[in-house]
């Protein structure tokens, strides 16, 4: 790797509201049973790694011969759809699973859950056409906590603890950055005075 990050890195990712003031540049190093997602940027870095068949590479041109603001402000966009992209995608999953699941384990709100969920699609599609919306990851999951036995009041204090380390970690990237954070959202009226 570069001996330091490239300052043109260091003031786009200041840009974006991330602070690349401290990092530094370090040599992969995964073992090998580790269950990262590892995606290499670097054509370069990505034709000198041993081959691995679950590590992803985005071919991100790289903007240092360049130099501008522009180009480097191009790369993050670009690595920020892409993560975004696959953060969806991840998340996209969990339904799939927790449905299966619930199929799978049966009990009294499985075939209620499982034969109302097109209704709900739809009356989704209806009331907010092209919007693509979705049963979310709660329909099933509470579920599967009954199929499993937890007691109905530990639902709610189930979800939300396990959303409690992204909720913290939005309030001080919001406190630190000054801004409001709202994944998949973009304001669309007037700019304020």
């Amino acid at each position: 790797p570069a001996d330091r990050v490239h300052p043109g890195a260091i003031a786009a990712g200041r840009r974006a509201g991330i602070d690349l003031a401290d990092a530094e540049p370090t040599t992969l190093a995964l073992d090998a049973s580790a269950t990262a997602l590892v995606v290499t940027v670097c054509d370069r870095a990505h034709e000198e790694l041993p081959a691995d068949p679950t590590w992803l590479h985005w071919s991100i041109p790289d903007p240092v011969p360049a130099g501008t603001a522009r180009a480097f402000d191009a790369a993050v966009a670009e690595l920020t759809e892409r993560i975004s992209t696959v953060a969806r995608a991840a998340g996209s999953a969990m339904p799939a699973l927790l449905r299966r699941t619930a199929a799978e384990m049966g009990g009294r709100y499985a075939d209620l859950a499982l034969g109302m969920e097109p209704m709900i699609l739809e009356a989704l599609d209806r009331h907010r056409p092209g919007r693509d919306l979705r049963t979310n990851v709660e329909y099933y999951a509470s579920v599967v906590l009954d199929g499993v036995g937890l007691p109905r009041q530990l639902f709610t204090p189930t979800f939300a603890v396990s959303r409690l380390i992204g909720w913290l970690a939005h309030a001080c990237e919001q406190a630190a950055t000054n801004r409001i954070i709202r994944p998949q959202s973009a304001y669309v009226g007037q700019t304020p005075a």
